[in-house]
């Protein structure tokens, strides 16, 4: 494979050099920055610099959720549909609300409409599951690519750590901004291969209206589609990764406006990525392995520049939250020029971790990885369910919104811990260990409804919170006087 591969390993090599020197010569605009300018670009963001950031990081979430979580191939179309839905209403729904409060933080939205301790709380699980998992589900999905594109076995951990390695430089030097400027090429990297590869891959199959009736006619269980709705709507919607985007945007029409840029390329990138797999498997992954050599070799770098433009943000959005939500409610007196080099240290020791994980990647057993794979489903549903409640319920309290998070987090840990010593002959048959072991699809909606029932029981038994409580409705209220 590696010689077949080769002639095309030099053009991906080729765009991994070209996004770094850019992301590199992005960062040079400033070295020394405030931390708004490091953390959120000065809050300038243009339409086109948001709706390409969406796109690049979006994308990719489609993608490595098609690939893992699972699901047919005709389950693009649920992908294309929720993110195109998810994105216009993040735009016109949410960043007016977000950038109303001028929060920095999506935490830091919470501690507006509850208290630090719920804020911290979110925050916490946050960073745990952007490092613990988010990172290292890229980062085996980079190494299936490595492989699959340069025919290495031997060799893939040291592919990865020079990737790694390269998408931190940019990352820590030049902050929120300069990573923001390498998703506008990298949006465009990834439009013009996708349609390229499904071009060729219709041309030479000539299968176009099987192909498109295929992609049409979705074919998913009510409990798949359920758990992954649970997982777009933190996604989109609540999770530091994306709404970060809508934070730095100039204003809110630029949010707007970029968010429906963002659905628009995402509508046509899934639409041709379903057209052009639907004889492969799922995902923008399926054109790395199978179809003509050409094909293969443009997916790889469509995949190189998902997987760039995902882990950039990921380190980036990571390294935010413990600055502004842990460092700075510590040392409150804080220099700015402090906030940037704890941001840039912070940075650097997540890049440091995601290089241990890329070169150890390859000793993860399968056991391991199904779970792994799960974990999305046993962690968002409470978020999603203390969110939900915190914006369009005014009596949701502190305490309500600290117990259903607490309470949801520690169900899913104790299912997660069920679901790996199942696999044991010691555990397996016990019935309280199937009881948790249910599937993960269904878990997760149990688990929404478990937590969302937590929270209204302990808010109607405790203290009520003020009337002045941030909310969605209070803050439209505001604009409207």
């Amino acid at each position: 494979m590696v010689f077949d591969y080769s002639p095309y390993a030099f053009v991906v090599l080729a765009v991994l050099g070209a996004i770094t020197a850019y992301g590199i010569f992005a960062s040079r605009r400033g070295i020394e920055k405030t931390s708004v300018e490091y953390f959120l670009g000065s809050r300038s963001l243009s339409t086109l610099e948001v709706g390409s950031s969406l796109f690049a990081t979006g994308i990719a979430g489609l993608s490595i959720y098609g690939a893992f979580i699972g699901g047919t191939d005709e389950s693009w179309l649920w992908y294309c549909a929720l993110a195109v839905v998810a994105a216009l209403i993040l735009g016109f729904s949410f960043a007016p609300t977000y950038l109303s409060s001028r929060v920095l933080t999506v935490p830091g939205f919470f501690s507006l409409r509850f208290d630090e301790r719920t804020a911290v709380t979110l925050s916490g699980l946050s960073i745990f599951f952007s490092v613990a998992v988010k990172i290292p589900l890229l980062l085996m999905f980079a190494s299936w690519a490595i492989k699959n594109v340069f025919g290495w076995n031997t060799a893939t951990s040291a592919g990865l750590v020079l990737v790694v390695v390269l998408i931190g430089l940019y990352t820590i030097v030049g902050g929120f901004s300069s990573v923001v400027r390498t998703h506008v090429l990298e949006a465009g990297i990834i439009l013009v291969g996708i349609a390229a590869a499904a071009t060729s891959t219709l041309v030479n199959s000539g299968r176009v209206l099987s192909v498109t009736t295929s992609c049409l006619m979705p074919d998913v269980s009510v409990s798949f589609a359920v758990g992954i709705l649970i997982v777009f709507t933190w996604h989109w919607w609540f999770d530091q990764f994306t709404v970060q985007r809508i934070l730095a945007a100039r204003n809110i029409p630029s949010a707007r406006r970029g968010a429906v840029l963002c659905a628009i390329l995402i509508g046509v990138a899934v639409l041709l990525v379903g057209i052009s797999s639907s004889m492969r498997g799922s995902s923008v992954a399926a054109l790395v392995v199978s179809g003509d050599l050409l094909s293969r070799s443009i997916g790889s770098v469509v995949v190189l520049a998902l997987l760039m433009a995902t882990l950039a943000s990921e380190f980036q959005s990571t390294a935010t939250l413990f600055t502004l939500d842990f460092y700075k409610r510590l040392y409150a007196d804080a220099s700015e020029e402090s906030l940037v080099l704890v941001g840039r240290l912070s940075t650097t020791l997540i890049v440091v971790l995601a290089i241990v994980a890329g070169s150890t990647i390859s000793l993860v057993d399968e056991r391991s990885e199904t779970l792994l794979l799960q974990v999305p489903l046993h962690i968002v549903p409470p978020i999603v369910a203390v969110f939900g409640f915190s914006l369009f319920w005014q009596r949701a309290s502190n305490k309500g919104a600290l117990c259903a998070l607490l309470c949801g987090e520690l169900f899913g840990a104790v299912s997660l811990i069920a679901r790996y010593v199942s696999g044991s002959d010691a555990w397996g048959g016990m019935p309280v260990i199937n009881l948790f072991t249910l599937d993960p699809f269904v878990f997760g909606l149990i688990s929404l409804l478990c937590s969302a029932l937590i929270l209204v029981a302990v808010s109607l038994l405790t203290e009520a919170p003020p009337l002045e409580t941030t909310t969605y409705m209070s803050i439209l209220r505001r604009k409207q006087n």
